[in-house]
């Protein structure tokens, strides 16, 4: 049925891709070939760049033919796609054509997505921490969209901590000591950290170097009282600051909302407070 409705003459690019997906998906008889005259008779790029990105999403799937169309093609990115869907049908390790397709400049953002969903899903204990650092190393990059980088950044950092809780430390601390690395990236590697639902994380950042940058300061200040480690009064002071929306944690409500929580347990107040809010 589904492979009826990719092909039915007529249909919306869309549908007709999401009927393809999911033919593809269920083994369907002549998928692959409808994939494959979909992809050559298109005149139309983005329509092109949908069915590699649906191909790369469902590559293992995908049968051998659609993996060399694409590694053929003459549009790089594709090409690049290509190649990883190739690396994944066969088998093979992914991270080389992975990295190289994640550095991409001119990639679309749901590279980035299909990266993380990858590494959850099946990605080697080698290729899996290569490729979410190769997300996180884009960070650094002043091209393309730099917000995207960064935000791909921060979901790579959590889920290397996460799920590679052993090799995690090291690489980030690498990362976060390189002198090389953008203020930038670095906040967006420590907002990961922040997030990481791990017992790990804390050793990211323990005894690292005071940096320059002052929203870098900020979070690392966070990360240490969330650890229950001693501060003085200036990190205190410095704390509140951050409660009010200085520093790194202006734009984030929620982080406000923990520096804010742990500084009133600092001071005695949580109780205090619990107490007006609930009108007790």
């Amino acid at each position: 049925w589904a492979l009826a409705v990719a092909s039915e003459p007529g249909v919306s690019a869309r549908m007709g891709l999401m009927a393809l997906r999911v033919a593809i998906r269920f083994g369907t008889p002549g998928a692959g070939d409808l994939w494959k005259q979909m992809f050559d008779s298109s005149t139309d790029p983005a329509q092109r760049m949908r069915l590699a990105l649906a191909a790369l999403n469902m590559a293992q799937h995908v049968d051998v033919k659609t993996a060399q169309t694409l590694s053929a093609s003459d549009d790089a990115l594709i090409k690049r796609i290509g190649l990883v869907t190739s690396a994944i049908v066969a088998g093979r390790s992914v991270a080389e054509p992975a990295i190289a397709l994640i550095s991409s400049a001119d990639g679309p953002p749901v590279i980035g997505d299909w990266a993380l969903l990858f590494v959850k899903r099946q990605a080697s204990a080698v290729d899996g921490p290569a490729i979410l650092m190769a997300m996180i190393q884009t960070a650094n990059s002043s091209e393309g969209n730099k917000a995207q980088r960064i935000d791909d950044a921060v979901s790579a950092t959590q889920l290397l901590i996460e799920r590679y809780p052993d090799q995690a430390p090291g690489l980030l601390r690498a990362f976060l000591t390189d002198t090389k690395t953008d203020p930038l990236a670095a906040q967006g590697v420590l907002v990961g950290v922040i997030r990481a639902d791990s017992p790990r994380a804390y050793a990211v950042v323990a005894d690292l170097p005071q940096p320059a940058d002052l929203d870098v300061q900020g979070l690392l200040l966070l990360l240490r009282a969330r650890q229950g480690l001693p501060l003085n009064e200036a990190q205190m002071n410095d704390l509140a600051t951050l409660v009010k929306g200085g520093g790194a944690l202006r734009t984030s409500d929620a982080l406000r909302m923990q520096a804010a929580w742990i500084y009133l347990k600092r001071t005695k107040q949580a109780d205090q407070t619990l107490a007006a809010v609930l009108g007790k």
